[in-house]
């Protein structure tokens, strides 16, 4: 709903992590975006040399980003069907599970789903 929310979070994590992840960002998995989003994200963490920390979810305000989307003319950011925020949750989470596995202490992550396949996929990493 509010892209300034991840540029305040990205710069409050340059600000304060720099020795240990402090500050975090949620990604909320069923915007369609949240992949690239969070790829980007780290990218940039990398680049400013600072810690990185996510919270994934998979998302509480749809109909919000929906209605402010049709308000302003805009695509719906928000995936098709629940399958599809599924397979985004779980590819996010893959993906941050393989990064945290190659930079290890330089990033977190807080996996947070009542979803039982995606803790399975999660824990079986």
């Amino acid at each position: 709903m509010n892209p300034a929310l991840g540029v305040v979070a990205l710069a409050m994590m340059m600000t304060y992590n720099g020795r240990c992840p402090l500050i975090g960002h949620t990604y909320q998995c069923y915007l369609k975006q949240t992949y690239y989003n969070i790829c980007r994200d780290i990218g940039f963490a990398k680049k400013m040399h600072f810690y990185f920390s996510a919270k994934v979810v998979r998302g509480a305000y749809i109909d919000q980003e929906r209605a402010i989307a049709k308000k302003n003319c805009l695509p719906d950011p928000v995936h098709d069907t629940y399958h599809d925020t599924n397979v985004s949750y779980n590819r996010v989470v893959g993906m941050m599970l393989d990064h945290i596995s190659a930079v290890r202490e330089k990033c977190t992550v807080i996996i947070a789903t009542h979803n039982e396949e995606s803790i399975k996929l999660a824990v079986q990493r």
